[in-house]
Order: structure tokens, then sequence, then C-alpha cells
């Protein structure tokens, strides 16, 4: 690998092609992950880029990612998982969970959309999918104006929201 031009000693050098090769296997790469973290030279770049190109096939898969890069402060893979888990949220249509991970990656431009969304889902419905989200987003909300509308025009008159929007006659 690309290690052994970097000048990296040959403990370290062999560590982390130890570790590189854990990760190509599909059940061991959580291993990998403490293997590159007794490299103090490259271990933490590496496991960046490992981390990268670990498939989040599934929630349960992404949030063990998630919180190995929580404990390494690594914030650019933090924000990344979420990002992704929210485009998947909002593919299967579960705005909820996708406007969760949009405000958790700080997405500002996400949240918009999502919140887009939630209004369009309003007018074609009647109702929120879900109402309890968005009453408890308290200053998460101001991730994005839309995000701040939707959150403050259904908390202060849930009553006369479609009137609000423009989208009901306000008789729920």
């Amino acid at each position: 690998m690309f290690y052994s031009s970097f000048g990296s000693n040959m403990r370290e050098f062999l560590l982390l092609e130890y570790a590189s090769g854990l990760f190509a296997h599909h059940s061991l790469w959580q291993l990998g992950v403490d293997y590159f973290d007794y490299c103090p030279e490259l271990g933490r770049v590496s496991l960046e880029l490992h981390i990268e190109r670990i498939p989040l096939s599934t929630e349960q898969k992404a949030l063990k990612v998630l919180r190995i890069c929580e404990q390494r402060q690594m914030t650019e893979q933090v924000r990344s998982i979420c990002k992704i888990l929210a485009m998947k949220a909002v593919r299967n249509n579960r705005l909820g969970s996708a406007l969760s991970w949009s405000i958790r990656a700080k997405d500002a431009a996400f949240a918009t959309l999502v919140s887009d969304r939630f209004l369009k889902d309003y007018c074609e419905r009647g109702s929120f999918s879900d109402l309890d989200l968005i009453d408890n987003l308290g200053p998460a909300m101001m991730l994005s104006d839309r995000l701040t509308f939707l959150g403050e025009s259904l908390g202060s008159q849930p009553q006369t929201f479609g009137i609000v929007v423009g989208c009901a006659d306000g008789t729920d």
C-alpha cells in the first residue's frame, strides 16, 4: 500500500497493513478500527479513508460506524453518514427520520428540502405524520428558514396552519 513511502516505522507499517486487511472482511472491519488507533502517524488518516468506503447497508451498521466516528471526533465523516442516512430516509418516505438526520448533519439545505416535503404532505393529507418531532424541534428549528416556519407556524396556531400555508381551508 501507500504507507511505506511516508516514512512510517516498520511496526506502524505492519499494523496499517493488517488493519486494512481486516477492513476488507465484512465482519472484521470493527477490529481493524482498533488497530488503526495504535498507529500514531497515519492511523487516523487511514481510518478516515477506510470508513468512507464502508457500505452502509443497514441502519444498524450505519449507527456503528457513526459511533466510531463520533468517539474519534471525525466530524466530516459523521456529517457525511448523517447525510447519507437522511437521503435514504427521504427515498423511503420516512420524513421524520430524514429531518432528524439532516438536523444531526447540520445540513440546512437538506432540512429545507425535508421541510418542503412535510408541507407538501400536509397539503395532500391535511395532517402531519411526525407531529411530535416537529413540536419538539427546539433550537434545531433555526437550522433553516423553512424549518423555522414549519415549527413556529404549527406550534403557535395548529388549527389555522392550513390557511397559513395556503393549502387548506383551516377546517380539519
